[in-house]
């Protein structure tokens, strides 16, 4: 069973909201990727999307601590990419691929159009808990160069979905997730990918249910 099934299912986790994260077979250059918001127990809010693809950001840096020359670079080309989008601004049209230079190298699909491997995760709240954190699961065969693209894809479907209001939200509360890594927040630290996401939706002015 599905991630997404499953915690459908759970009775002890309230899923917020969740999504499907679809790649093309092969190895095509650009590489197609498709990005589909699952509702969870509501139709998600503009917090609650704003929220996903932060703790999407942050848990997929996460992989990549500094104490490998291997892992920083990743966690360096990730940061390059989604801080050239902090750095042009989000607003509704805006071309989030081009801003983080991957416009060459990512297709954004349709729901359900790509066939090859799939990431699934969910923003969710554990029943005996106050934290909201991230269910997710990353086939094991997926490059992390795909995983790294498939960020920008996420940011860019989330952005598409908000209005005027939404898109102010995100790119405030993206401004700060970027804060604390320059100061110096260890991404990869067990809970920072959780940490870091909620504070950011949270001093940016956001809630989620």
């Amino acid at each position: 069973m599905a991630l997404l099934q499953k915690l459908a299912k759970a009775e002890s986790v309230k899923m917020l909201c969740g999504m499907r994260v679809a790649f093309g077979t092969g190895t095509t250059n650009p590489r197609r990727v498709s990005v589909e918001v699952v509702p969870g127990a509501r139709e998600p809010g503009p917090d609650d999307q704003v929220l996903l693809g932060l703790h999407y950001y942050a848990t997929v840096l996460s992989r990549y601590p500094k104490d490998s020359s291997v892992t920083y670079k990743f966690a360096s080309d990730l940061r390059w990419m989604v801080d050239k989008i902090v750095e042009e601004g989000l607003w509704p049209g805006s071309d989030l691929r081009k801003y983080a230079g991957v416009a060459d190298e990512l297709e954004l699909a349709g729901p359900g159009e790509p066939s090859g491997q799939t990431v699934e995760a969910a923003v969710i709240r554990p029943l005996l808990g106050d934290d909201l954190e991230l269910a997710m699961e990353i086939p094991r065969e997926l490059p992390e160069t795909d995983l790294m693209l498939s960020v920008v894809a996420v940011l860019q479907t989330i952005l598409g979905r908000l209005d005027d209001a939404g898109a102010e939200l995100f790119d405030r509360a993206l401004r700060i997730l970027r804060r604390s890594l320059d100061e110096g927040a260890d991404y990869a630290a067990p809970g920072a990918a959780r940490n870091l996401a909620n504070r950011a939706l949270r001093e940016a002015g956001g809630t989620a249910a």
